[in-house]
């Protein structure tokens, strides 16, 4: 018996699994932006106090109003 045997024994939904770490890998963010770095992005809401601006990431960004 070969390890890729005994793998498919302990884990027979490893299809399952497959595609778990595909769509967390398709849906996690594709950088990790730093803070007064200039990016790309849409204003989605004018609040009183600033805009909430959608960067195509996990969460929305925030500009203060100043």
């Amino acid at each position: 018996m070969n390890n890729e045997e005994i793998t498919e024994k302990l884990n027979p939904d490893n299809n399952l699994l497959d595609t778990m770490e595909s769509l967390i890998e398709e849906f996690s963010p594709k950088e990790i932006l730093e803070r007064g770095e200039i990016v790309d992005g849409t204003v989605i809401s004018i609040q009183n106090n600033g805009l909430v601006i959608d960067l195509g990431q996990k969460s929305e960004g925030f500009v203060p109003k100043k």
